[in-house]
């Protein structure tokens, strides 16, 4: 049995209230959802609000996503970290994977991180984006893993152009603290 923590410095436990999906989900597309919480969160040094894309746009660089490792070969025991995901275009990935990438982000797969996994539902951010809701440290969530491919570029939903669903059409509340972003296999945002 799972014990709640007596205060939410560290820990915080929510009872799932109701799940909102996207209309036209199908995996991999369209599997972005919002998820509302039993109870306010509350923002402390672990759990934050993450600024994410009010745009659809491309970009180049370098963005920070999730991965789990292992430390050792023989270990079971594993590890979430941050990696960084070089994106690729959407042209050279539609090519390698012969498939609109229309709604998604392409990242390169990294040989050097042949020993770990990226996490579907990880959040991808990225800095110097040009969106005006990016924050200047902490960056803004552009895109939400949604398909990792081996040895093929990986593919992340992009945020920017469901920013009005997010916001508002897909529950009644603008802003509301009892509010998770999710992807088909995993938690990610706070709204």
């Amino acid at each position: 049995m799972l014990t709640m923590p007596l205060l939410d410095d560290i820990e915080q436990w929510r009872l799932i209230a109701h799940l909102y999906s996207q209309r036209l989900f199908r995996f991999p597309a369209y599997d972005l959802g919002i998820i509302k919480v039993n109870r306010p969160w509350v923002f402390n040094n672990f759990v934050n609000k993450i600024p994410y894309a009010t745009l659809d746009q491309d970009f180049d660089g370098v963005c920070v996503g999730t991965a789990v490792k292992t430390t050792k070969s023989w270990s079971r025991d594993r590890y979430l970290y941050a990696a960084n995901f070089q994106l690729t275009s959407r042209l050279d990935c539609e090519h390698q994977l012969l498939r609109s990438c229309t709604n998604y982000y392409c990242t390169d797969y990294d040989v050097s991180m042949s020993s770990s996994r990226e996490i579907e539902g990880g959040g991808l951010i990225c800095h110097d984006t040009g969106d005006p809701a990016e924050d200047k440290e902490l960056g803004i969530l552009v895109g939400v893993s949604s398909l990792i491919n081996i040895n093929l570029p990986s593919l992340h939903n992009r945020v920017g152009p469901f920013h009005d669903w997010i916001t508002g059409d897909c529950y009644e509340a603008k802003l509301n603290l009892h509010l998770l972003m999710i992807c088909a296999a995993g938690l990610i945002l706070y709204l």
